[in-house]
């Protein structure tokens, strides 16, 4: 399982936290009360020690007489140890999750945004509401924000998409992407919703956008492929993701559904020396422990028959016989 970091990995917090060995801060200086519950939770990587945070948020919010003005002291004091508290909380969040404390996390940080009016804890609260399910309730806390924050609504697009409104996941993404255009997950979350939506194009242009952000992201990469084959693309959308085949065979060699995808990838652009450069560099033994490969298996062939590839699909028959 994932653990939370060791309080070793941030220096500077460490020695902060060292200092308070003798006698721990109490609820009268709240600020280092609540970063050396942090610094606690962090050396304590148990679910315990995440249980133990959850309570000292709690008890902050309700014995501080300002909490906002405390919470951003602790951040200052954070910083001056050279980290940032919301990246601590996000660990937490993180194994909260993991740790089936979700709830929990959810019910402190929505308790935290209505205490201190900060946005950056709705965030957490509706992040953690789409980790564990609750999916209207990720979209009821995004919808409390009325500030322009662009995370905000690509979580709530994703949620929106999950539930199946995909004509507000489309409304809401094209805000995240305008807030930030520069930000990759808006363009994919935007490029899953226009897919649903039965909408190759804006999909694969979306994508293209994700690309040119981030152009060694290989899921994007895979995206692409798997949406050039649909009947209703464009083969130009086929031409194109072909340009990631080379790629996406290093990293997913031994996967039979990338394998399976780029080869009708190839089928789709009539580029047979593709599927042979293909079949050459695929690795079998691994490919062989796979579950999925005769649930992918006869739509590839069916493919590689209609363009007449025959003597491809006799080699890739040949390559798996081991695995079937």
């Amino acid at each position: 399982m994932q653990i939370i970091p060791q309080l070793a990995d941030y220096p500077q917090l460490r020695k902060w936290f060292e200092q308070w060995s003798q006698s721990s801060p109490d609820l009268s200086c709240a600020s280092d009360f609540l970063l050396f519950r942090l610094c606690d939770a962090l050396d304590t990587i148990d679910t315990v020690g995440v249980r133990r945070w959850l309570d000292a948020f709690r008890l902050f919010l309700q014995r501080s007489q300002h909490p906002l003005e405390d919470f951003l002291t602790a951040e200052a004091l954070a910083e001056t140890c050279g980290t940032q508290i919301m990246e601590l909380i996000g660990l937490i969040a993180e194994q909260a999750i993991l740790r089936d404390q979700g709830d929990l996390f959810f019910d402190a940080m929505k308790a935290g945004a209505e205490s201190t009016r900060l946005v950056v804890f709705r965030f957490f609260a509706a992040w953690t509401a789409l980790n564990i399910g609750r999916l209207e309730q990720c979209v009821g806390e995004c919808e409390k924000v009325d500030q322009p924050y662009a995370p905000i609504y690509t979580l709530q697009g994703q949620a929106l998409l999950e539930l199946g409104r995909q004509t507000e996941a489309v409304e809401v993404l094209d805000v995240a992407t305008q807030l930030a255009a520069n930000e990759p997950l808006g363009w994919f979350q935007l490029a899953k919703a226009h897919h649903v939506g039965g909408d190759p194009e804006k999909a694969f242009a979306a994508l293209r956008k994700c690309k040119q952000i981030s152009p060694n992201n290989l899921e994007v990469s895979l995206y692409m492929a798997m949406i050039a084959l649909e009947s209703n693309a464009g083969v130009s959308l086929a031409e194109e993701a072909a340009d990631g085949t080379n790629k996406l065979l290093a990293a997913y060699g031994s996967n039979p559904t990338v394998v399976f995808t780029l080869l009708g990838l190839a089928c789709r652009t009539g580029r047979k020396a593709d599927a042979v450069t293909l079949l050459n560099q695929v690795n079998w033994g691994q490919m062989s422990v796979q579950s999925d490969l005769l649930r992918t298996l006869p739509r590839v062939l069916r493919r590689l028959h209609d363009v007449g590839w025959i003597d491809i699909a006799s080699k890739l028959l040949s390559g798996i016989t081991p695995a079937v």
